[in-house]
């Protein structure tokens, strides 16, 4: 079964740095241009990989969407979550929640919000939340969890997301040793959840 994924996160969220390390960088660049031959900054773009004998594509979301950008209007939110579902028919197995630590609290409910809105608050059981730029910031999973319990809306939503959660290096070379190890963690993570939740699909909301 190939594993449909859509990194997601407030403005400046590192998406696309994150699905070059979940895929090693072993992109199908054929694959991609043939579902989205003409990328802008305002469309989505499918990538493909086979990482640990799976399938998987991620699923590339424009700057912006999915968090606090005045430009994205909300007709264009709806066009940009409708490809989401086209490009990961029937649709996407896990949204991967992106947070950089210190991420205003407000900016990172606006980005929930907008998922429940577009595909529902069903939506919460398909979410693994990534705290990312860990090595820039020296930040370590001891420092994720004190930033945790220290906000009271990041533990609610990690709570609602099943307390899932991983300190995500979205600097580290996508070939080394501690990417393979975070990304095989990040993995195990993601089939648990879609056994969890019997294998279904994220949908539109209607």
């Amino acid at each position: 079964m190939a594993l449909f994924g859509v990194p997601v996160g407030p403005h400046g969220s590192p998406k696309t740095a994150v699905a070059r390390r979940i895929l090693f960088c072993h992109v199908d660049e054929e694959a991609s241009r043939t579902n989205n031959p003409r990328r802008t900054p305002k469309t989505c773009r499918g990538l493909q990989g086979h990482v640990f004998n799976t399938d998987i594509s991620v699923i590339d979301t424009p700057e912006g969407f999915f968090g606090v950008n005045d430009s994205i209007s909300t007709q264009h939110a709806k066009n940009i979550a409708a490809q989401v579902q086209f490009l990961s028919a029937p649709g996407p197995h896990a949204f991967l929640l992106e947070i950089q630590i210190y991420t205003p609290r407000k900016i990172v409910r606006n980005t929930v919000d907008q998922l429940c809105r577009h595909f529902g608050d069903n939506v919460l059981k398909h979410i693994v939340v990534l705290f990312t730029s860990g090595s820039s910031l020296q930040v370590s999973l001891s420092s994720v969890t004190e930033y945790i319990n220290k906000n009271r809306d990041i533990q609610q939503l990690v709570h609602n997301c099943g307390n899932r959660y991983l300190l995500f290096d979205d600097t580290c070379d996508v070939g080394s040793l501690s990417n393979h190890k975070q990304v095989k963690q990040l993995m195990a993570m993601v089939n648990q959840m879609i056994s969890s939740n019997g294998g279904e699909y994220i949908k539109l909301c209607a």
